[in-house]
């Protein structure tokens, strides 16, 4: 397990992260909006790692980006993280891995896909290895549905589209 110490020395500083911070070490509480209303201010320490990093969109770009170079994990580590058994539902060390048609793309592009979802915030953080690009999508606004890249028709789908293949007709 890695302290809030050796994350803000090991990891933050020589990526340049300024915002991230780290849970239950502090109680932080964050809210989205249900339709109009905002939704009760939560603790976020009370999901223990589940809420374990906080930050904004540029520091997780930051760590994928990172990722991608080699300079968080050696090649090993990094070829166990992108490998998505399909038996569990292409699980792989917490995120999900599969590849898939894109439009514009001839062949299947392979994406590695990180999200989270406490209340009306969520998140989906997305790598593609071998076009070396990062997207994070954030929203604190229920209901808003981010849909599954997989399916072939959704928010994300579109996303990872147009951010992928420039010549991707656009939505």
């Amino acid at each position: 397990m890695i302290t809030q110490a050796g994350f803000d020395g090991d990891i933050a500083a020589p990526l340049g992260l300024e915002l991230t911070g780290g849970y239950p070490e502090e109680v932080f509480t964050r809210w989205g909006f249900l339709g109009e209303e905002h939704e009760p201010a939560r603790d976020l320490s009370i999901y223990g790692a589940s809420a374990g990093l906080d930050g904004g969109v540029d520091e997780l770009i930051k760590i994928a980006a990172a990722l991608m170079r080699g300079d968080l994990l050696g090649k090993e580590a990094m070829a166990q993280m992108c490998d998505g058994d399909p038996a569990p539902g292409f699980m792989a060390l917490g995120q999900w891995v599969f590849a898939v048609a894109l439009e514009g793309f001839a062949e299947p592009v392979r994406i590695v896909e990180r999200r989270g979802d406490i209340g009306a915030v969520r998140v989906q953080n997305f790598i593609l290895p071998e076009k070396e690009l990062a997207v994070v999508a954030f929203s604190q606004a229920k209901p808003f549905e981010f849909g599954e890249v997989w399916m072939g028709s959704s928010f994300s789908y579109d996303l990872l589209s147009a951010a992928a293949c420039p010549s991707a007709p656009d939505k």
